[in-house]
């Protein structure tokens, strides 16, 4: 396996360990009924829908925001308002 499908495998044991602790079960053991889990991993993806909707956004505003600066026809904008412009758009990983 790569790094990458090594990282997935610890998160989904993390998850798992989370999960037991929670809620006292398994996957294998959850006392769910077909229709239970059908209706559970479809709200799953619909939030994943709405991330993925969400980060879709902000690259595009992210796009953007670069291609105005690439332009550059407006005033000179000072290095500190853009990391701000970037933070907005980004969240705290900058």
């Amino acid at each position: 396996m790569s790094r990458i499908e090594d990282e997935v495998c610890k998160k989904i044991q993390t998850r798992s360990d989370v999960g037991k602790t929670k809620y006292g079960v398994t996957m294998e053991t959850a006392p769910l009924s077909r229709l239970e889990w059908l209706v559970h991993a479809q709200e799953e993806a619909m939030d994943l829908a709405v991330y993925l909707q969400k980060l879709i956004e902000m690259e595009k505003e992210l796009r953007e925001y670069i291609e105005s600066l690439k332009l550059g026809g407006g005033p000179h904008v000072s290095s500190a308002v853009v990391r701000e412009k970037l933070k907005r758009i980004l969240g705290d990983e900058t």
